[in-house]
């Protein structure tokens, strides 16, 4: 099912993805770094238009989304490819389309029915890196969106800013992994930090819903120095963005023990003295929501057992009546 791509030009005889910072400069006959965008015959086509690997429904704090819908169920499909190389990615095996995996052809419409047939008010595209599944993925939001369904989008935010916009308008929410705030980690790990920061900014301007998640993986994200930057920098962009900070366990190339719990709960601490929401992830510990100004509890959470306490559907404390930054009901399609 590969499909002309869009976002590509031609310079001579060499063709120019224009999709992602990357840039690639693709052969003849030959994929771009992400592994999916493939040159034939100066065409840049998309071979995994269509062609899913993971199809569930899960929990919207799996995203992890806390702040929006919470308590609420997601349906999520997956692809193959990614624009990163983490060696300690925890979706490898389709990450870099491992021959092992088993796709299953689906369409615009297909999508769009599964949804409707288990009644799932949102849909998100996650599990791989859903921005190189940029055709497929802008297509099924905007029938998504007629159809009254929102769309999720969890990303590493590695997209040039002309495509970002272009999709924004069928958004409603984001997760972002921020994998470090070191431009030489971002290198190592083949991205780009400034295009990342860029595009939270971006999102979070235009009204998208969006969380981050920091995965602190030893000798890449646990330097306590360059944390504080990308806290500092979040709390710029608005202390009421919720922060995940997530343990790491050992997965595909990284072997490193497990990130210790100690460090996981210092992290929190420090980030909590500029960010109003910060949760630890991968532990065993509650996660509650509280609201900042009179301590009630809004949204008590152990796992993925969640339930409403203290906030009201309009997103104000029962208690107190403060306004807070959680989306109950979406509003409809948002525009940049």
């Amino acid at each position: 099912m590969k499909k002309n791509a869009d976002w590509w030009h031609n310079e001579g005889d060499v063709t120019c993805c224009d999709l992602c910072p990357h840039a690639c400069r693709v052969p003849d006959g030959k994929t771009g770094r992400c592994g999916v965008r493939r040159n034939i015959g100066g065409t840049l086509f998309a071979e995994n238009y269509g062609r899913v690997s993971s199809v569930s429904m899960d929990p919207v704090e799996k995203k992890p989304l806390y702040h929006w819908r919470p308590g609420t169920r997601v349906l999520s499909f997956g692809t193959v490819g990614c624009s990163m190389a983490c060696p300690f990615c925890q979706n490898w095996e389709i990450a870099s389309w491992e021959p092992t995996i088993v796709l299953r052809e689906m369409t615009v419409r297909d999508v769009v029915h599964l949804a409707v047939l288990h009644d799932a008010r949102a849909v998100a595209f996650t599990y791989n890196e859903p921005l190189v599944w940029y055709e497929f993925v802008e297509e099924c939001s905007a029938a998504l969106r007629n159809a009254g369904i929102t769309v999720v989008l969890v990303s590493n935010g590695m997209i040039r800013e002309s495509p970002l916009r272009k999709m924004i308008p069928f958004l409603s929410a984001a997760n972002i992994d921020v994998k470090s705030f070191d431009p030489d980690i971002y290198r190592f790990l083949g991205g780009d930090l400034e295009t990342v920061v860029r595009n939270v900014e971006l999102l979070h301007a235009a009204g998208i819903h969006t969380e981050i998640t920091t995965l602190v993986v030893p000798d890449i994200s646990d330097d306590i120095a360059i944390f504080d930057r990308e806290i500092a920098w979040l709390a710029s962009v608005s202390p009421d963005i919720p922060l995940h900070v997530t343990r790491y366990f050992p997965r595909h190339l990284w072997t490193k023990a497990p990130t210790t719990e100690l460090l996981l709960e210092e992290m929190v601490r420090r980030a909590k003295k500029v960010l109003r929401y910060v949760y630890a992830g991968n532990i065993d510990h509650r996660t509650d929501s509280r609201c900042p100004d009179c301590d009630a509890l809004l949204v008590a959470r152990k796992g993925y057992d969640v339930s409403i306490v203290a906030l009201r559907s309009d997103g104000t404390c029962a208690e107190c009546g403060r306004r807070l930054p959680f989306i109950q009901e979406d509003k409809g399609t948002r525009h940049p």
